[in-house]
């Protein structure tokens, strides 16, 4: 079985490669980015860059500018409303990701070096890269064949409670700034720069835990009851953020297409469930970089998800869930309802806080 969970993160990532780049060249999104590009243009193919930028320009500003663009300024009501689960996802992951990297179990081995992972994704794609990640944690970890108390824990509290609010200096607060409109409260120049800056956020949250894991008390070697707490706050918060972000989009979504006398008839149509979330494998060509960025982040987030799933149920299929409260007996039942009602992401996490409750708490192997 363990075979089987490897081989599909490996699947997942040739899914990934196909649907984002293949499908993006194909249906002209890069070509148009390359274009503006070149010409040191927004891609409205009107506004130039400022003269710092063009001054300063290195090899990987023109794609991260032209495809980040629309959706930071709002270009189309179906590729913001998009992004938000997937901003939501973001936290959820980015908080299993970094606890677990910095478990006795994973510490110190490939799957410990997040900021990388978090700068890999930004420049090839969640879908792409993070299937690869969590295969190189699944042979390199060994939490999934040896789920104890030790494996299991933090050598570090402080950084452990530092961990929400790392998240939300380092990831929110950025995201917040990049999303400020343009012009009206921020320049051309301030809106570039901030969407720039949200690129290397995985280097700010991984800082930020840095500085301000020293505001808060507790030994360096905690036991694991000791940190159950600290857990349950990172995981509480991550969950509260990513499921209202689930809820709100969804909500919003399902009732222009239960509800369109509410909207008018071109509102209804671009939030319609099938325009917001359902990925599509034909790549006719886009009119636009942000229709092609849409058709992009619904594959990056469908797939990158989906990865995280097949590895949550892999790197817990050795602890009995069943006593759990939340579960109803079948992780493949909990995760489909859980990432119905709260997002796939949600879901994970909920999987992985499960798991360290139970493993932390005591009476955590399956019996045979």
């Amino acid at each position: 079985m363990a075979a089987l969970y490897k081989a599909s993160l490996v699947a997942l990532a040739g899914i990934g490669a196909y649907t984002l780049h293949a499908l993006s060249s194909q249906n002209g999104m890069y070509e148009m980015i390359k274009s503006v590009g070149e010409r040191h243009l927004l891609t409205d193919g009107v506004t130039a860059w400022p003269q710092w930028l063009q001054d300063y320009e290195f090899r990987l500003v023109a794609p991260l500018l032209g495809f980040f663009w629309p959706f930071a300024n709002a270009e189309q009501a179906d590729l913001l409303l998009c992004g938000i689960p997937f901003a939501g996802a973001v936290m959820s992951g980015w908080t299993v990701i970094l606890l677990e990297a910095n478990r006795n179990g994973v510490r110190g081995g490939a799957g410990s070096y997040t900021t990388i992972y978090g700068l890999l994704v930004q420049t090839l794609g969640f879908a792409v890269v993070s299937p690869l990640f969590l295969l190189i944690n699944l042979f390199s970890s060994t939490i999934p064949s040896s789920p104890t108390p030790t494996s299991l824990s933090h050598p570090n509290l402080k950084q452990l409670k530092a961990l929400p609010y790392a998240l939300t200096l380092g990831f929110v607060v950025p995201s917040a700034i990049m999303l400020l409109p343009y012009p009206s409260l921020l320049s051309l120049d301030s809106k570039i720069a901030a969407v720039l800056a949200w690129q290397v956020f995985p280097v700010f949250v991984t800082l930020s835990s840095y500085v301000l894991a020293p505001c808060f008390a507790g030994p360096k070697n905690a036991s694991p009851a000791a940190q159950l707490p600290s857990l349950r706050r990172a995981y509480a918060f991550a969950l509260l953020v990513s499921s209202i972000a689930h809820v709100y989009t969804v909500g919003l979504s399902v009732t222009s297409a239960l509800v369109p006398s509410l909207f008018n008839e071109a509102s209804a149509a671009t939030l319609a469930p099938s325009n917001v979330f359902l990925p599509v494998l034909h790549a006719p060509r886009v009119v636009s970089v942000a229709e092609g960025a849409l058709r992009l982040l619904k594959w990056d987030h469908a797939v990158g998800a989906l990865a995280h799933v097949v590895w949550a149920v892999a790197t817990t299929r050795n602890v009995n869930l069943r006593s759990s409260a939340f579960s109803s007996g079948s992780v493949w039942i909990d995760m489909v309802v859980r990432s119905v009602f709260l997002g796939p992401m949600s879901a994970v996490l909920c999987l992985i806080w499960e798991r360290d409750e139970v493993v932390l708490g005591g009476e955590h192997l399956k019996t045979k």
